[in-house]
């Protein structure tokens, strides 16, 4: 049984002018422990995709299953890292944390300690009284990923997770990022514009067409035992074999 399996999405919208395709008869599945991104030309609808898959859009047709059962609605096994970090600038790093905990009346002793080891583990909790405006973009980042790893979800969406921050930190955040969800033996799908990026985070990777969206290509990344790292993988030898393999798919008008 897979962890997720999307089956036969279509999106359409409506408008005056009539019906738009976003997305059409799109199926892939992720396996437990995968980290999957999902690349595409811009506007085919990746972040739309994510939106249906936790609940807040339902599709024209189509289904989404986790562990078998089909997902109707929002679900608490699936968390969602928004582009934007979202944090309340007023809050401290550790109010801005339990938010979510504590809005699903969820905050209990056992939650406390769980954020408590993770702010110590991930190197936050000399900081957890520090407000958002006093931590650089790559901390913010960490902070958003912990609130989201507080609840406790099976199933993580990223969409562009550090595409807000410059090319020195987004290479430095991905590479912890990438640590800290393999580390809580989380599922992961990720939405990304960046090549480089989904190839050095990945186990597979979604190649998704131009509007209406449909799966062009499917690809299987696998380094040896040496690049374990999304930071090392980038020096691997295959890396520029799947680099150029993506980019073809994308720089096609199909």
């Amino acid at each position: 049984m897979h962890k997720l399996e999307i089956k036969d999405i279509n999106m359409n919208y409506h408008s005056l002018k009539g019906e738009t395709e976003a997305i059409k008869n799109l199926c892939f599945y992720v396996d437990e422990g995968d980290f999957v991104s999902i690349v595409g030309p811009s506007g085919c609808g990746k972040s739309t995709l994510l939106n249906i898959i936790c609940g807040l859009i339902k599709p024209s047709s189509g289904e989404i299953y986790l562990d078998g059962e089909e997902i109707k609605g929002i679900n608490p096994k699936i968390g969602y890292m928004f582009q934007k970090d979202h944090l309340f600038e007023w809050l401290t790093v550790w109010d801005n944390i339990r938010l979510g905990l504590k809005i699903k009346h969820q905050y209990t002793k056992e939650s406390e300690v769980r954020i408590k080891a993770l702010l110590n583990s991930y190197g936050l909790y000399q900081f957890r009284l520090h407000h958002p405006s006093e931590l650089s973009g790559g901390m913010r980042q960490r902070v958003a990923l912990i609130r989201t790893l507080a609840l406790n979800p099976e199933v993580l969406l990223l969409d562009e997770p550090f595409s807000a921050l410059d090319y020195q930190s987004r290479l430095k955040v991905s590479d912890e990022i990438y640590e800290i969800i393999k580390k809580e033996g989380k599922t992961a799908l990720m939405v990304t514009h960046d090549i480089s990026e989904a190839i050095s985070t990945s186990s597979k990777i979604i190649v998704m067409s131009k509007r209406p969206a449909y799966l062009k290509r499917e690809l299987d990344i696998s380094f040896d035992n040496g690049f374990t790292s999304p930071l090392k993988r980038r020096e691997a030898p295959d890396f520029r074999v799947y680099f150029n393999t993506i980019w073809k798919e994308l720089d096609t008008n199909e």
